[in-house]
């Protein structure tokens, strides 16, 4: 094959060793802010995008695509950084060497540009079209290895670049640890291990570092002897460089970014093991680890992978059959995140072997389909690929354990996302140095997901997702295209597919319920009438109006009554008329009339109800109520009909005025946190009337 033979004559481990002679918790976002101290770095990370759309023109994102690498062939030498402890290192941490074939996508290309970050570049040759290696004078700016070409290329042309280079770093996107240094954090071997998402692949090969150009990859590694190279895909050889150095080759059969390349050494062992399906073909399942934790007391791999024959059921169920040949995991230690879905070879943690992250490797391989099959097209469009890998979790628990697991996955997806979510920029085009934000990126994208199978039924969703997945398979995706997608198949849902994408995605927040119920202390006559007011009440930071199909559920007797509007504006309401035979109202949650409001937990968000049982007190002001909850600890509810907008004023018990607010009318919550505790008067003025309520304020 071209490819080996190239690498093992042209990528020798001599002769870089002579040229350079002179040197003798899938917590990503965490890993993320630790790398990128720099603030001013960080603003100019932060990609700028319009948030401000036409209804169904969702916004797409401009891709360079003046090139298209066809494939890399990278030789890594970590033989003397492995055998080098990291205070004795110079300032070249490994030598590299790679050939780019690069495509021409457009006419007269007179230079290939890539990212380069952190490297020290040697030299640069290009193979003419007479297969000659002709040195090129290059040059490196801003981050960018300006590379000219000897002629350029038409359109359709493709040309070879080999560059020969050296990684500055060896802590960060790039880890290389001695035996010793890894001694000092109790880890039972020396390794090195890559992570490249989203652009850090740059800081240890130079490339075209961007989501969307997919290439094929050779991987050669030299390591000291008892190392164990790991890479994507399958291992192709190993070949003994003296007695002491071995250069190891890998290749995947499949395109793939450069942020999911992967590239490990290690004092591994390997354990395989296969998903057997029930037409009996298999995908052979490769795991690398240390020799103490394959079935250690604390770290046990053995426990941590049991389950993987159920991890693949449960996915392939919904999204299809894996996508690849081959799949594995390889544990690497000290790390700064938890997981990454390196294509075919998913890097994990090693506190993940203590056998309470199964659900982190579920994501990695769910990944596998939504990530790494389609990728997302550009780094706005990220919630796609965490969002769905996050979706996979619920769906691994429905599988095992049935809808409940599932709820209850999401629940604590919701409930993470709810401490902090109404402080975070929009799911769309989230800022660079934030993708990783796990109460959008993560928590509220699973429930996109979520959202929209529950919006179309699961006959219409899944089948639509696949059928997404196959237009786009080991290629790339845009926001706009994945909705595209779903208003070809399902041009009809309840609520608009650009409504949906528009108010999820593109706006910030989330809807915020209230029920208001209200039935005769006292019926009399055959039925009981009985009124349901719903209104949405956002804090003032989240202004929008959400348009939701909203299901109810009251209970009366035996009977359960479901009612599903579509809530397109800020109050609506529903009247009851129930036989008047001795049953009493209640609720999903008989101690919650809030349990009402979208019972099977559809949509992402807040819900609040209250039952008033008799009309508003006597010379109150006209149309103004107090509804509760009352003491009140952290907000109040006041319920104000159609009219001129209502005056607020909370007075402490010196008469002095405390706060003041001006609320239109609907139910509307107020916001009594910053108070203090103690017997407060509200009042409410409105078109020369006045209504005066005492609220008890407890914190």
């Amino acid at each position: 094959m071209k490819l080996i033979a190239l690498i093992i004559t042209l990528f020798t481990a001599a002769e870089l060793v002579a040229q350079h002679d002179h040197d003798a918790l899938e917590d990503k976002q965490s890993f993320l802010q630790w790398m990128i101290q720099d603030a001013s770095l960080l603003e100019s990370m932060q990609p700028r995008h319009p948030q401000t759309m036409m209804l169904g023109e969702f916004p797409k994102k401009d891709i360079d695509t003046t090139i298209d690498v066809q494939s890399y062939e990278l030789l890594i030498d970590w033989y003397k950084s492995l055998t080098t402890r990291k205070d004795f290192r110079g300032p070249r941490k490994a030598e590299g060497r790679i050939t780019s074939y690069v495509l021409s996508r457009v006419d007269d290309l007179k230079a290939i540009v890539f990212d380069a970050d952190r490297l020290t570049i040697d030299s640069v040759k290009v193979t003419t079209q007479s297969q000659q290696m002709v040195p090129v004078a290059f040059s490196v700016a801003s981050k960018r290895l300006t590379m000219p070409l000897p002629s350029s290329l038409k359109r359709g042309e493709q040309v070879a670049v080999t560059i020969w280079y050296a990684i500055q770093t060896d802590a960060g996107y790039m880890n290389i640890w001695h035996a010793e240094d890894a001694a000092v954090n109790e880890i039972p071997g020396g390794s090195a291990y890559t992570f490249a998402q989203p652009e850090g692949a740059r800081t240890w090969m130079p490339c075209n570092d961007r989501p969307s150009d997919k290439a094929y990859f050779t991987v050669a590694v030299r390591v000291p002897k008892g190392y164990v190279p790991v890479s994507n895909g399958v291992e192709l050889s190993k070949v003994a460089d003296g007695d002491t150095a071995s250069l190891h080759m890998w290749q995947h059969d499949e395109m793939m970014p450069t942020y999911l390349l992967t590239v490990n050494a290690g004092t591994f062992v390997k354990d395989t093991m296969s998903y057997k399906r029930k037409d009996g073909t298999t995908v052979p399942v490769a795991n690398y680890h240390f020799e103490a934790d394959r079935n250690g007391q604390v770290y046990n791999a053995n426990n941590a992978l049991a389950n993987t024959q159920l991890w693949f059921e449960s996915l392939e169920e919904k999204f299809g059959p894996y996508p690849y040949k081959t799949y594995g995991h390889v544990t690497v230690s000290p790390i700064d995140f938890g997981g990454m879905e390196h294509q075919t070879m998913s890097t994990i943690n090693r506190f993940w072997l203590r056998g309470t992250a199964e659900l982190g490797y579920v994501h990695e391989l769910g990944h596998q389909w939504i990530g790494d099959y389609v990728t997302c097209a550009t780094w706005a469009d990220i919630w796609l690929n965490e969002g769905g890998a996050s979706f996979s979790e619920a769906l691994y628990g429905e599988y095992v354990k049935g809808k409940e697991s599932y709820a209850k996955v999401l629940r604590n997806k919701r409930d993470r996302y709810m401490r902090r979510g109404l402080a975070e920029p929009p799911v769309y085009n989230i800022p660079l140095a934030m993708i990783f934000n796990e109460a959008t990126t993560y928590n509220k994208s699973s429930w996109v997901y979520h959202m929209m199978r529950r919006m179309v039924g699961d006959s219409l969703f899944f089948p639509t997702l696949r059928s997404y997945m196959a237009k786009y398979a080991h290629g790339s995706a845009q926001t706009y295209q994945f909705k595209q997608h779903f208003v070809e198949n399902i041009p009809n849902p309840a609520v608009s597919w650009d409504v949906f994408f528009d108010q999820w995605l593109v706006k910030a927040g989330h809807p915020r319920f209230f029920a208001l119920v209200s039935k005769p202390s006292t019926p009399s006559g055959a039925t009981v009438p009985v009124t349901i007011k719903v209104s949405q009440t956002q804090l003032q930071v989240i202004p929008t109006l959400f348009e939701v199909p909203l299901l109810l559920r009251v209970q009366w007797g035996s009977r359960w009554y479901d009612t599903t509007i579509v809530m397109t504006t800020p109050t609506v309401e529903v009247k009851y008329e129930f036989p008047n035979d001795g049953s009493s109202l209640s609720f999903p949650d008989p101690a919650s009339p809030a349990s009402l409001i979208d019972p099977e937990e559809s949509l992402l968000c807040e819900r609040l109800g209250e039952i008033v049982t008799s009309v508003q007190d006597e010379g109150q002001a006209s149309g103004i109520r107090l509804v509760g909850p009352t003491p009140a600890r952290d907000v109040v509810t006041v319920e104000v009909s159609d009219g001129a907008p209502v005056t607020c004023t909370w007075i402490g018990l010196n008469g002095e005025v405390l706060a003041t607010s001006i609320i239109d009318s609907g139910i509307r919550i107020l916001d009594v946190a910053s108070l203090p505790s103690g017997m407060l008067h509200l009042r409410m003025e409105r078109a020369g009337t006045t209504a005066v309520f005492a609220v008890p304020v407890i914190h």
